[in-house]
């Protein structure tokens, strides 16, 4: 099982503004990932700021887990052989589980289907997300910290090219989908 810290900024746009700032690094690649969100039936997850997922892109499923620290998010991840309940049950899964006594029982929440296109700056990767969850289409970019720096700055100067500066407005992907 693989351990990290995630800090990483996002913000919400327009769909015009999305385009607008897309179209200023050229001709994106997009790929499909889907994630589909589990918690407990007493919602234990997400009453203790965790979130679980499994993230389908191409064949490939990684299991996630997101714990809210204050370094930024603690993600436990793991390949699985298949994006299932039944997935939960590898071994890998269930010692992370067991260790963190987090009740082992699972229900599917929801799901939501994000088009991808990734550009490496040389501080962060630069994600831009168009989301479908719920009859919705949202238009995200993600700044996702490579290095310690002043990622606001450095955000607010790619931002800049479509007059925009950074303001917290987007939360999770699993709060939207869910309407946690």
């Amino acid at each position: 099982m693989n351990k990290n810290i995630e800090v990483e900024l996002k913000i919400l746009l327009c769909k015009e503004e999305f385009e607008m700032l897309a179209n200023s690094y050229g001709p994106l690649n997009f790929t499909t990932q889907v994630n589909v969100y589990y918690d407990t039936p007493c919602h234990y997850l997400k009453r203790n700021n965790m979130a679980m997922r499994i993230r389908t892109i191409a064949n490939i499923h990684l299991f996630t887990l997101k714990i809210k620290s204050e370094e930024g998010l603690i993600e436990h991840e793991c390949e699985l052989m298949t994006n299932s309940i039944d997935a939960l049950d590898d071994i890998r899964v269930q010692e992370l589980i067991n260790t963190l006594h987090i009740p082992n029982s699972f229900n599917v929440l929801g799901s939501l289907s994000t088009r991808r296109s990734t550009i490496d700056t040389e501080f962060a990767e630069l994600c831009f997300d168009i989301n479908e969850y719920n009859s919705v289409n949202d238009y995200e970019i993600e700044y996702e910290y490579k290095v310690d720096h002043d990622g606001i700055l450095e955000f607010n100067k790619i931002l800049n090219r479509i007059g925009k500066v950074y303001t917290k407005n987007s939360a999770p992907k699993i709060v939207r989908a869910l309407c946690y």
